[in-house]
């Protein structure tokens, strides 16, 4: 299991349905939660319509912020660069996923990342009878975790790379194997 590496990686984007991926982070790291590398970038875009940089409310992120970033297409050679060699994982995978997919087509490449590991998916097999919170967040103060996510691309993968091992633990995972149910 030493030798599993995993690319924990996080999306800040304009709203809920694919528009725009705002920030992108990576965090590499062993099956212990030792953390490797990581890697964050803003997306540079050659304008922004007015108001679409979505809840500036919940992300903070401005134009002047994404004005020091660099363009969706570096971005995404780079993120797959950082994820190559390792299984890549998100938190609530399937939404992050969506919003790269949709940035990949637009710039017209594809997007190597399959299958993702997923931790929101985990966690709610661990917990059938649904008695917690499945957010970040709370899996955060649910196992000790003293890096509370914030809205962050970076902060938030971070947490999860260390909430990753109590999941992994948690469920019995003992190889690549054992992930099988959790891909997305």
């Amino acid at each position: 299991m030493n030798e599993l590496r995993f690319a924990i990686f996080d999306t800040e984007t304009t709203g809920f349905e694919p528009g725009h991926v705002l920030q992108v982070a990576v965090v590499v790291a062993r099956f212990d939660g030792t953390i490797e590398h990581q890697w964050s970038s803003y997306v540079k875009r050659r304008f922004w319509k007015p108001g679409h940089l979505g809840a500036y409310h919940v992300h903070g992120i401005t134009r002047r912020t994404l004005r020091g970033g660099i363009p969706i297409d570096e971005v995404l050679t780079t993120f797959e660069q950082q994820c190559a060699g390792a299984i890549p994982v998100a938190h609530n995978a399937s939404f992050d996923v969506r919003f790269l997919r949709a940035e990949a087509e637009r710039v017209g490449r594809p997007l190597a990342l399959d299958p993702v590991l997923c931790t929101l998916t985990m966690s709610r097999a661990l917990d059938a009878a649904r008695k917690r919170s499945h957010k970040l967040v709370d899996l955060a103060q649910h196992y000790g975790v003293a890096d509370i996510p914030t809205h962050d691309a970076l902060a938030d993968s971070r947490t999860t790379a260390a909430i990753l091992p109590h999941l992994l633990a948690a469920a019995g995972v003992n190889g690549a194997a054992d992930l099988a149910p959790y891909l997305v």
